[in-house]
């Protein structure tokens, strides 16, 4: 696709799964605490831990889309989310829970720090600002439609279907994104040769 405003909607559905993975744990947080046995205490620590990942991969993030591509690398983090809901869905130990949280974390910061890389490099000028306050939005998006959505849910099927339903919204997006291109813009400055920039 090389529409950018056709690509935007599918940076903000993409980053939406993001909100939507994320909001999972507190919005059955009584089912869990139920299923697993567990105290608030343990349901606040398995929030926390999605974000945790991001104190070691926030910066090496850019450099690993650097390296392997933005889309290639999006679609890997989109990856690790679905395993780790996966996982989350498939296993009934707390440890495992735990685990699943992490890996989905891991692949949510690097889809955060690639998303932010992919919006920048399809808009430039004034258009930024409005393309960025769009794909901002999608955070409380996917946080109102997970809590609309996976109570229900969790109410009529499990834990397990609520995370069941995670892994169907990431992998919405992992078919959506594979239908952006390279934006024009890019190919242009990574086609420019070193010897065009002047002397001054």
């Amino acid at each position: 696709m090389r529409n950018r405003w056709g690509v935007l909607a599918i940076l903000f559905f993409v980053r939406l799964t993001m909100a939507f993975q994320f909001q999972s744990v507190a919005a059955v947080a009584p089912l869990l605490e139920k299923t697993f046995g567990v105290g608030l205490a343990d349901i606040g620590l398995l929030i926390g831990l999605y974000f945790t990942p991001g104190v070691f991969l926030a910066l090496p993030g850019g450099a690993i889309g650097a390296r392997f591509g933005d889309k290639a690398t999006a679609l890997a983090a989109l990856a690790l989310m679905m395993s780790g809901s996966m996982t989350m869905a498939l296993t009934d130990g707390w440890s495992s829970q735990i685990a699943g949280r992490l890996v989905a974390g891991i692949g949510g910061v690097l889809l955060s720090v690639q998303l932010t890389k992919m919006t920048t490099d399809w808009f430039a000028g004034k258009e930024i600002a409005t393309a960025m306050g769009i794909v901002i939005n999608s955070w409380p998006a996917g946080i109102a439609l997970s809590l609309l959505t996976l109570p229900a849910i969790g109410t009529a099927g499990g834990a397990p279907a609520v995370f069941f339903a995670v892994c169907a919204v990431v992998a919405a997006g992992i078919v959506l994104i594979s239908f952006t291109g390279r934006p024009q813009r890019a190919e242009q400055w990574r086609r420019r040769p070193l010897a065009s920039i002047g002397r001054r």
